[in-house]
């Protein structure tokens, strides 16, 4: 019996390959048993997705903060953008992208992997 085994933990490389395999469902499941409905800020991306070309042309180069089905607002800078969407929903996810520039793709094998927690 490993260390891990027997404090209950998996290693985080089993966790990896469990992942790899499909079979890391357990780990989603258990995300959405906090109430995650979801992967997170769909609704808010496809909201967006559906309207940035109506928006740009009022506010090219602006930044928007959306949240659910609904356009908070446009402002000037990713600062300012960041600061209503605190300011309105506090620790809550909301989305804030800018118009007329395509999102930057990030990612980070060790988050999708499970080796690093992101959530609280």
């Amino acid at each position: 019996m490993s260390r891990h085994q027997a404090t209950g933990r998996e290693a985080p490389r089993a966790r990896a390959q469990a992942l790899a395999s499909g079979d890391g469902n357990r780990y989603v499941k258990r995300r959405h048993s906090r109430g995650v409905e979801g992967p997170m800020l769909d609704r808010e991306r496809a909201y967006f997705a559906a309207h940035a070309p109506e928006w740009e042309r009022g506010h090219p180069g602006a930044f928007v903060v959306v949240k659910n089905e609904r356009l908070v607002g446009t402002y000037a800078s990713i600062e300012e953008a960041l600061a209503a969407g605190a300011h309105e929903f506090g620790l809550q996810a909301f989305l804030v992208r800018q118009l007329g520039v395509p999102p930057l793709q990030v990612r980070i094998p060790a988050l999708t992997l499970g080796l690093l927690r992101a959530d609280p």
